[in-house]
């Protein structure tokens, strides 16, 4: 009988928390409105910007916007919020398709040999527009290869250009992308898909931080 009364009084208020957090929702969004504001939604996201992301390995994290940089290749954008977590950056990353598409990613401090690849393969892979290699307990399989072009702070031009491998694990939502800058060394980013469910927008920029 006490675990029953428990196990109610638990579920009580896990019902009364995530009715808390939909009604807060309800409210930014209805007062935005009724200020003329933007929706808080994810494009619409500038520095000082509040953004949670849900389902991670360590829970809910909260992310304060300190860039927003776009990203153009083939006629399409796409952006990356960035963030600070602890002493290394986050980034949050956004494209409009025919639907929303999130990622989380870091640099990572792996270099291509750690990966057990070299130059030579990232161009086959790019010829061929297929490839695989073993790293990590997993078989990694490529999903895109081309040039982008990268825009700081989202400024207009012609934007600096590099190219990227990107792969995926077969069966899981890990990624892995490589990076190349026109003489840079490869760098290395891990991330993972994040669904737009698992994303809230708490403010669009630091002056609505402030007041919401």
């Amino acid at each position: 009988m006490f675990w029953r009364v428990l196990l109610a009084v638990a579920l009580t208020l896990t019902i009364l928390y995530l009715w808390q957090r939909f009604r807060l929702t309800k409210a930014q969004v209805a007062r935005a409105k009724a200020a003329g504001r933007r929706p808080l939604t994810l494009p619409n996201v500038g520095v000082g910007g509040v953004v949670s992301v849900r389902g991670l390995a360590e829970g809910e994290k909260n992310f304060v916007v300190s860039k927003r940089n776009r990203y153009s290749q083939g006629g399409s954008d796409w952006y990356e919020l960035v963030s600070e977590d602890g002493t290394q950056e986050v980034y949050l990353e956004y494209e409009e398709d025919d639907r929303l598409e999130v990622s989380l990613s870091q640099q990572s401090e792996e270099r291509l040999a750690d990966l057990g690849l070299s130059e030579e393969d990232l161009i086959r892979f790019d010829e061929e527009e297929d490839g695989t290699f073993e790293h990590d307990g997993a078989q990694w399989r490529l999903t895109e290869s081309a040039e982008a072009f990268y825009h700081e702070d989202s400024r207009p031009g012609s934007g600096e250009g590099f190219y990227y491998w990107d792969f995926k694990e077969p069966d899981g939502e890990r990624m892995l992308t490589v990076e190349r800058y026109e003489g840079e060394p490869f760098t290395v980013w891990r991330g993972r898909k994040v669904r737009p469910e698992d994303v809230s927008v708490w403010s669009l920029e630091a002056e609505e931080a402030a007041t919401a």
